[in-house]
């Protein structure tokens, strides 16, 4: 009878607790209003939406329902099979190409589509917190059953290093690589965490992770995780600092030999992905997505540092694509022209405090795609 009552009490002060969460002012909170639900698929390697699943996204900016597809990504079902008069482009890259903060219509994908005259079908495979280690598994398990003509691949700068190697990631539970005799060895992520988003356990486990307290209870741990983190790495940093300085902390010391490994993950990644595309008779293109700092640089001088070490790594990838004859486009370049062309703001391009891209952010992205894919032919 007593654990009954301890039991009953329990959960009254969850749902009580769930109750007064949820009416929490949006400000307070960005996260604790969305909903996602996601699956391990053992076919193809990583964790991914729920195929036919939907999600809310709330925030101080942004308020939307996004829908995945049967595939568990945004768009239509695109057939397997082709039509062979039909151009067929994959875009592969983390949550700037998922782009959960704006509706399928302005989805650099969409816009894509869109622009290009010819018959043409422009798949979207965006995964947020994906990096290398988990979109070669995705390319190599699944998108090639579709055989796109063009695989647009997106690299992240400002994370991707990280979030290929376990000793860098903030996020110690996803796929990693790690390099055996020149070779990558992909390490997933825990027995347990997959059981856990395995079928049909995964049911109950988003309904868990989606509770307000729940989330809540997450941040409050996640933060602090950080400022241990912070406070190994750096004692002598005072570890009131913001989260944005976190940020500093990884960009500035890419040059160290600390990330001299993480530099070697993504060359053998980029060139893997690359040769497995000539193999596909897939032409291979390679894109990093633009840096907020660079932009908010440019109207306050507080992030002109962050900028100057996010540069490096654009750099990295500009010379790494040069000596391995990679075709590549540097959108961070092509925005900052843009930008100051156009008379924008860093607010009109990069969700403020988020990064992410805006609807213009999008379509101009879609833009200086489909303008440098006229370089190959395509209409």
């Amino acid at each position: 009878m007593k654990v009954a009552i301890v039991i009953l009490s329990i959960i009254c002060g969850l749902g009580l607790a769930e109750a007064v969460a949820t009416y929490l002012p949006r400000s307070l909170n960005s996260e604790i209003h969305s909903k996602r639900e996601i699956v391990y698929r053992p076919e193809i390697g990583i964790i991914t939406n729920q195929p036919y699943s939907s999600q809310v996204i709330s925030n101080p900016w942004v308020y939307n329902t996004i829908s995945y597809n049967k595939y568990g990504f945004r768009g239509p079902n695109w057939p397997v099979n082709m039509n062979h008069s039909e151009l067929r482009i994959a875009v592969i890259g983390d949550s700037y190409i998922e782009g959960r903060e704006v509706n399928s219509d302005e989805l650099l994908t969409t816009v894509l589509q869109n622009l290009i005259e010819q018959k043409s079908e422009v798949m979207n495979f965006g995964l947020s917190g994906t990096s290398q280690s988990d979109q070669i598994p995705l390319y190599t398990n699944f998108v090639t059953k579709f055989k796109p003509d063009i695989l647009i691949y997106c690299v992240t700068p400002s994370n991707d290093f990280e979030e290929n190697v376990r000793e860098l990631s903030p996020n110690k539970y996803k796929n990693f690589y790690q390099l055996a005799y020149d070779k990558l060895v992909n390490i997933l992520p825990p027995k347990w965490l997959i059981n856990i988003y395995s079928p049909p356990i995964n049911r109950i486990a988003n309904l868990l992770s989606n509770l307000i307290i729940f989330k809540l209870l997450y941040q409050s741990a996640n933060r602090l995780n950080y400022l241990a983190h912070l406070s190994f790495l750096k004692p002598l940093i005072d570890c009131t600092m913001q989260a944005q300085d976190i940020d500093l902390l990884y960009l500035k010391e890419f040059n160290s030999t600390k990330y001299d490994y993480s530099k070697k993950i993504m060359e053998k990644s980029l060139l893997t992905i690359k040769g497995m595309c000539e193999c596909n008779k897939s032409r291979f293109i390679l894109v990093s997505v633009s840096g907020c700092y660079t932009f908010m640089a440019q109207e306050n001088p507080g992030f002109y540092q962050k900028s100057e070490y996010l540069a490096l790594r654009y750099k990295w990838l500009e010379q790494f694509a040069e000596e391995h004859s990679i075709v590549y486009l540097d959108l961070n370049k092509a925005f900052l022209e843009l930008y100051k062309n156009q008379g924008l703001k860093s607010n009109d391009l990069h969700i403020p405090w988020d990064g992410h891209w805006t609807p213009l952010g999008h379509r101009l992205a879609a833009e200086s795609i489909y303008a440098f894919l006229k370089n190959f032919g395509v209409q």
